[in-house]
């Protein structure tokens, strides 16, 4: 997929990159998470999306995407999961990699 084209289903959504070892904010309030971009090789990484609007107390909050680790650069996962909270993302692992993240 060429790095121009629209990773929203109906367009119009927004972006945000996620890197690093700590649980991230994507998101706060309802929408949908609509697809992640990996960016740079999560060796060792998982990712885990949860439907919540803290990065304290996640766990409490519904997956609602997973990237196991080792995936590799340029991959994209079309996930389309509604939030009613929010968006965080949480690495766990090695390597955190780099993802960008696409919702409305």
């Amino acid at each position: 997929m060429a790095a121009s084209q629209d990773l929203t289903a109906g367009g119009g959504g927004q972006t945000v990159n996620v890197t690093g070892a700590a649980a991230q904010l994507v998101k706060n309030g309802g929408g949908r998470l609509e697809a992640v971009l990996v960016t740079a090789v999560n060796t060792g990484t998982t990712w885990t999306f949860y439907d919540f609007n803290s990065i304290t107390g996640y766990v409490n909050g519904t997956i609602i995407g997973v990237i196991p680790s080792g995936t590799t650069a340029g991959t994209i996962f079309r996930l389309q999961m509604p939030t009613s909270l929010g968006i965080v993302a949480v690495p766990t692992g090695g390597s955190a990699g780099s993802l960008t993240t696409s919702f409305c």
